[in-house]
């Protein structure tokens, strides 16, 4: 099985500053993927807003800032695995719950807890 996962490298952090310096993150975006003809770039809210954000780029630009369903209290994190980007993060306030969905290639089609997982920092994908 052929896996591509969460790159934290020179490129990635690249993204995550081009996704800053063209106003489609904040400069606190925590979570970028690349994909073979694609990235994609996941974040929390500024200060008290707790909800996720999320962008990809296309055709060499960031797509405008889209939100997702679902709020939480720390980062989220990006994966690339067998065709397919996947998100996880925690819930928000007193929801410990780690949450994950995957884009199927124009959205991000709601969220689906691991009922036997829990955590109270961000949870992590590699």
């Amino acid at each position: 099985m052929k896996r591509l996962t969460t790159r934290r490298i020179a490129p990635v952090d690249a993204l995550v500053a081009l996704g800053a310096s063209t106003g489609v993150a904040h400069e606190g975006a925590e979570a970028a993927t690349q994909a073979p003809d694609t990235a994609y770039m996941a974040w929390r809210g500024t200060d008290s807003d707790p909800k996720i954000y999320w962008s990809r780029m296309v055709n060499g630009q960031w797509t405008p800032q889209q939100g997702f369903v679902g709020a939480t209290a720390r980062e989220p994190d990006l994966a690339y695995l067998n065709g397919r980007a996947y998100m996880v993060f925690r819930g928000n306030g007193e929801d410990n719950d780690i949450w994950w969905s995957s884009y199927n290639g124009s959205a991000w089609p709601g969220r689906r807890a691991l009922v036997d997982r829990r955590t109270s920092g961000p949870p992590g994908m590699s």
